[in-house]
């Protein structure tokens, strides 16, 4: 009676394990994005992000360099 118990505790529990992995939500926060300036070297673009707004600076091959909140 033991090993019946113990079974149906682990399936139980693996189901439970199971059922949270598919039952998992992700929430991503809406985005915007608006070019600011286009010099020949770097593209500064602002992002809203949560409602702040962040500045993302790309060289000119398009690889980010760095990102900071507009103050």
């Amino acid at each position: 009676m033991k090993l019946k118990s113990f079974f149906l505790a682990c399936l139980l529990a693996l189901s439970f394990f199971i059922a949270g992995l598919f039952c998992t939500t992700i929430h991503a926060s809406q985005t915007t994005s608006e070019a600011i300036s286009n010099r020949s070297d770097y593209t500064y673009v602002r992002v809203d992000v949560d409602g702040v707004p962040w500045i993302f600076v790309y060289d000119d091959k398009g690889n980010l360099i760095m990102t900071y909140p507009e103050e």
